[in-house]
């Protein structure tokens, strides 16, 4: 297909979708068909799941496994990110190197937290896992998160029958012989982030594991559902499907607080041999993190974390919200400074040293801001608004499979990995057919929550002012403290190279 031709479809792609949305909006204001087309969309959503499992099957089948032990050998490497993991299979080699921080249990890895009980280990069951690990047992699972802001990467190698998979996508490509990773890193450079953006625009029920292929390896981002490794057949997968049904409000409400709760437990559990993770949430003046922060405090954390920062003259401090929830709040500054005149920014010398962990993965570097927390976020769960935008806006029109249509937020892997914290984007949890959550937000019994404009969340804000927020202390303008660096094809080449060259091998692999 030619660019040409490509550009043409692309337009096409966009008018067809902004038709869509507009037809959407224009339905929902006449009842009876804002009612049924609900019902629709809700319907041929949950037929997603089982047509992406059959795509997905056929475009696995090929790559078969070799006869690795059963035995899985586990080494633990102090060079490594506290919780990165790595996995190596190869005729006669099933082996996994990992972090000091890496929970392990008979075989099986874990980084992060599941709602369940730790010490059960039983990550691969769980509906919600912020983290990702492989269980060990008569075939190995890999257990990706259940969002689209980080993912698992596996390179295979069909004639050396050679497979690595990795929960980060430089400590995968840092397996390659060194020729090879240099092919890899020019390839990455040029396409991983639109690649990137691609994928998780699509959802979780409708993306392409394949992100790219050099000579005899090929490159697979895996996210959200189970993948099944054992010797001598393809890969295989068992899809997570969390079907959340809500009548109302409160059921939301209960719901999303209950798996928080269960994540939190799992967290602080003492059975972890590492120690329990403490719990923080971030808090700005935006409707997202403010009803998050609220959310945590009924579970009792009630610790929260906030930039003090100026963008175009608009302060974003979430501190004085934060004291009207009854919650503790300590302020940073933002890396790039207490005031910033555009988001828009080169990311210049006084930054790179920072912006490297961030620019070398598959986002573009925008995460930068969580440096600021740096001190604090060690053996920690941080609860953040991420996936609000997709979930609590009141005029949403996503779909199935928790896509992320913005480009931000995906850049945050390798320095959670490094400092070693869980992440948890709270709106995604019951927010796998969106359609669901978003008939709540258009209810009647959620009107009086509705401020009108183009920034309007009624769920958000019920549940912060509900704890005690004031109305117009948060939710009334959209802001950002994400960076959007202009010298990003500069950075990335560097900052791949970077992270690479952070995971290399310190002892002779086995």
């Amino acid at each position: 297909m030619s660019k040409m031709t490509k550009g043409f479809m692309t337009k096409v792609i966009k008018l067809r979708k902004k038709f869509t949305k507009k037809l959407i909006a224009f339905t929902r204001r006449i009842p009876m068909i804002a009612f049924r087309l609900s019902n629709a969309r809700h319907t041929r959503a949950l037929q997603s799941p089982v047509k992406w499992l059959a795509k997905t099957r056929i475009n696995l089948k090929h790559i078969e496994l070799p006869s690795f032990p059963e035995e899985t050998t586990l080494l633990c490497e102090t060079t490594f990110p506290t919780y990165a993991w790595q996995l190596h299979l190869a005729k006669g080699v099933n082996s996994i190197r990992h972090g000091s921080g890496v929970e392990t249990n008979t075989g099986s890895v874990f980084e992060g937290v599941w709602n369940g009980a730790f010490e059960k280990f039983d990550f691969d069951k769980a509906d919600y896992v912020y983290g990702s690990g492989i269980k060990h047992g008569e075939k190995l699972t890999i257990t990706p998160p259940t969002h689209m802001f980080e993912g698992v990467f596996i390179l295979y190698c069909k004639d050396k029958q050679e497979l690595f998979a990795a929960n980060s996508l430089a400590c995968c490509i840092a397996a390659l012989p060194q020729e090879d990773q240099a092919l890899w890193l020019v390839e990455l450079a040029e396409n991983m982030t639109a690649i990137n953006n691609k994928q998780t625009e699509l959802g979780f029920y409708k993306y392409n594991t394949k992100v790219a292929q050099i000579a005899q390896w090929e490159l697979h981002c895996l996210f959200a559902h189970n993948f099944v490794l054992a010797p001598s057949v393809p890969i295989d997968v068992t899809l997570r499907t969390n079907v959340a049904n809500f009548d109302n409000f409160a059921g939301y409400e209960a719901f999303v607080t209950s798996v928080l709760r269960q994540v939190v437990e799992n967290g602080g559990s003492p059975h972890r041999k590492n120690g329990p993770l403490s719990a923080v949430s971030c808090i700005s003046t935006g409707y997202d993190s403010t009803a998050v922060t609220a959310i945590a405090k009924t579970i009792g954390v009630d610790d929260a974390l906030t930039l003090d920062i100026d963008v175009k003259g608009v302060n974003d401090c979430g501190d004085e919200v934060a004291k009207q929830l009854g919650v503790s709040c300590r302020s940073f500054i933002h890396p790039a400074g207490k005031s910033i005149d555009h988001l828009h920014m080169l990311y210049t010398e006084d930054l790179r040293g920072i912006a490297s962990e961030f620019v070398g993965t598959p986002g573009f570097g925008d995460d930068i801001l969580y440096a600021a927390f740096e001190d604090v976020l060690s053996d920690t769960i941080l609860l953040d608004g991420g996936a609000g935008d997709s979930v609590w806006a009141i005029d949403s029109t996503h779909t199935e499979g928790m896509p992320i249509s913005a480009p931000y937020s995906k850049s945050i892997n390798e320095f959670r990995l490094r400092v070693g914290f869980a992440y948890i984007p709270a709106p995604s949890i019951g927010a796998d057919f969106p359609e669901a959550i978003a008939r709540i937000s258009r209810s009647d019994e959620m009107k009086p929550f509705s401020i009108g404009g183009k920034y309007d969340r009624s769920i958000p804000r019920r549940l912060a002012e509900a704890a005690g927020a004031k109305r117009e202390s948060f939710g009334q303008k959209k802001k950002a403290a994400n960076p959007h660096p202009i010298n990003l094809d500069t950075l990335k080449y560097d900052a791949l190279r970077e992270m690479v060259s952070r995971y290399a091998l310190k002892t002779p692999r086995a």
